[in-house]
């Protein structure tokens, strides 16, 4: 039998506005690029005036620069130009969708309720995982290649999150905070591979249980 064909998708997590926070993200950093614009005619005024709060729009405008870095981290990266043999690309709008059916069908019987659609899903539902609150859940997907230009069967999965903070984890990273700080590079943002707010221990690469042993090297 000849293996699967794959495609990785860099997705939108598994909330039920999955497909409107790519749009959504474009629009934040339009308007913090607007709001920065202001802050830095504003300061350059009040330098030419011996303001003193010069020093303020700075620290203002770093935030901005930041916040507007966070929101599109990812979304620059040209995925199709990556050197590999596997179609890797990112999932939007509609297509960013991860109907329950199918994630679900990647878990074992006994993996955690965790890490079910149902649990993963409301966590961004409620808010607690959102942009707002310093994360981006941008999933990596799987997908059966079969059938060109058609979204078939999720044979894996990892749940991946772009975050601004620590908080929600339960992970020692003191050691790289500090080492960050050292170096004069930024610590965050950053990745977490895991499930928010639970001291989980279980799988992180959920693969189909139904392949072969080949097809789920090939999936890994």
């Amino acid at each position: 039998a000849c293996p699967v064909e794959i495609q990785v998708v860099l997705a939108e997590g598994l909330g039920s506005d999955a497909s409107e926070r790519f749009g959504c993200r474009r629009v934040y950093q339009q308007r913090l690029t607007f709001n920065a614009a202001v802050i830095l005619e504003a300061a350059n005024k009040n330098q030419q005036e011996g303001h003193r709060r010069c020093q303020e729009y700075s620290a203002e405008l770093r935030h901005l620069e930041s916040r507007c870095d966070f929101a599109g981290r990812l979304d620059v990266l040209q995925l199709d130009k990556l050197n590999t043999d596997v179609p890797f690309r990112h999932a939007r709008g509609t297509e960013a969708h991860i109907p329950a059916s199918a994630w679900n069908d990647l878990l074992d019987p006994d993996d955690s309720v965790f890490l079910e659609h149902g649990f993963l899903s409301v966590l961004e539902d409620s808010g607690c995982v959102s942009f707002g609150r310093g994360w981006q859940p941008r999933f990596l997907l799987v997908w059966d290649a079969a059938s060109p230009g058609e979204r078939t069967r999720l044979l894996g999965a990892v749940p991946l999150y772009l975050k601004w903070h620590s908080d929600g984890e339960f992970c020692e990273e003191n050691d790289w905070i500090e080492a960050a700080g050292q170096l004069g590079i930024r610590h965050w943002p950053r990745f977490f591979v895991g499930v928010p707010f639970t001291p989980h221990q279980g799988r992180r690469l959920l693969i189909a249980r139904s392949l072969r042993d080949e097809d789920r090297a090939a999936v890994r």
